[in-house]
Order: structure tokens, then sequence, then C-alpha cells
């Protein structure tokens, strides 16, 4: 009997997502194209070539790859900001909200504010990986903290039950000086 209100990146049985899904269409292709040696000569080395305007002798940064970042973002701040309304709204009918925040994930594209950092940093990878992931932790951390407050002084007549989990930590830190951080994730639950 519950309403199911999806603010995922993929469907859940009853609800389509409603922001760009994760595995879009060229997911299960890319999944398979991107094993091969074309696929990782392009990923790592073409980039080089076919970003350069040979004009100017510059590299540029292609429009696809700022459409991907722009989209991420933006389905991040639609699914959270979602996700924030529906915590506001009390139905009549039991509702099941799933939402899915892929930060702080790679890339990383914004900085402890939520600000866009420039695509040359984040396209040239002219960052500091740990420092730039921390960033994104600490706009995360803004985001978790806002719900969890409009969570505790939300006054309702139903009982509710939230969940919220990271699915793993930063996976890039050096293996032998700690190898326990790299699974870490975080799980809490509250219980009205």
């Amino acid at each position: 009997g519950y309403a199911i209100i999806n603010y995922g990146i993929f469907d859940v049985d009853q609800d389509a997502v409603k922001s760009v899904p994760y595995d879009d269409e060229s997911y299960y292709r890319r999944v398979v194209d991107e094993q091969t040696l074309w696929s990782r000569i392009k990923r790592d080395i073409w980039w080089n070539i076919a970003a350069k305007d040979f004009a100017t002798n510059q590299l540029v940064i292609p429009d696809v790859f700022k459409k991907k970042n722009a989209m991420k973002i933006q389905r991040n701040r639609y699914n959270y900001e979602n996700t924030v309304e529906q915590v506001k709204i009390e139905t009549e009918r039991p509702k099941f909200v799933y939402s899915h925040i892929l930060i702080p994930h790679e890339p990383y594209v914004l900085n402890a504010k939520g600000e866009s950092l420039s695509d040359s940093l984040v396209f040239f990878n002219q960052y500091n990986k740990e420092e730039a992931f921390l960033e994104q932790v600490r706009y995360a951390n803004s985001l978790l903290l806002n719900l969890v407050q409009l969570i505790k002084s939300k006054k309702t007549t139903r009982p509710r039950i939230y969940i919220i989990e990271g699915d793993h930590g930063y996976r890039y830190f050096d293996q032998q000086r700690d190898g326990s951080r790299v699974f870490m994730n975080l799980n809490t639950y509250y219980f009205s």
C-alpha cells in the first residue's frame, strides 16, 4: 500500500527514475566497450589529441565533458531538493521515498560550498584528488546536516523511518598506509 517516490539513479519497480538515470542506454554498451584496448586508448591518451585546437595549439575542453558534468550536478541537486520537499509533505497513504545523491563521488566537480570547480581543473586532472574528495565530503555533510535537522524538526502523526547510507569510502588512499579506510561507509537510522 505504499506510494513509491523515486529520486534515485535507476528505476524502482513501481516508479521510474525522475531525473537522468545513471545506467542510461549506453551504460551496458560501455561496460563491455570500455574494457577494450581502443576504449582505453581513447580514455587515457586520445583526449590529448582530440581536445586540441590545432589552429591555436591549445587544449580545449570538449562540450560532451561539460554537459556530462553539468548533468551530474543537476541530477544531484534535483534529487536532493525533491527529497527535502518529500520530508516536508505528510500524506494519507504511506510512502517510500528513495533518493540517491552521487556525492562525494568522482569526478570531484564541487567545492565545500557546492560551487562548481572549473571544467579545466577537472578535465585536465589538475587538482589533488584527496583534497577534492574532502571538499565534496564537506559539501555532502552540509546537505546531510540540513536534511537531518529538517527530519528532527518535522512534526508528524505518522511514524517514520529514515535510513541514510553511503556505499563506500575514498578508494584512492595508499592501501599500505591505511587499507581500512578504503571501504568505510556510513549507515545511520532514525525511527520516530
